[in-house]
């Protein structure tokens, strides 16, 4: 999926938007922090490859570390 960074949107092949709908925060039993950020689908509705894009009943959801994906070259 592509991101646009100005809007912090996603885009999915099929042209429809995923923009930020919450951030979920986290640690885990060894005390590191996660924050994910998740996005959600503007309209899955009617989509011929929703079966392949996803399995959910609703609209297309994804969860993206923000702080991991600076990581620019891991």
């Amino acid at each position: 999926m592509a991101y646009d960074e100005k809007t912090d949107t996603y885009t999915c092949s099929k042209g429809r938007k995923l923009a930020a709908t919450k951030v979920s925060k986290s640690k885990t039993d060894s005390g590191y922090e996660t924050e994910l950020t998740v996005y959600e689908c503007e309209s899955c509705a009617d989509c011929p490859v929703k079966s392949k894009c996803t399995k959910a009943a609703g609209n297309r959801k994804i969860r993206v570390s923000k702080k991991f994906l600076a990581f620019d070259g891991f």
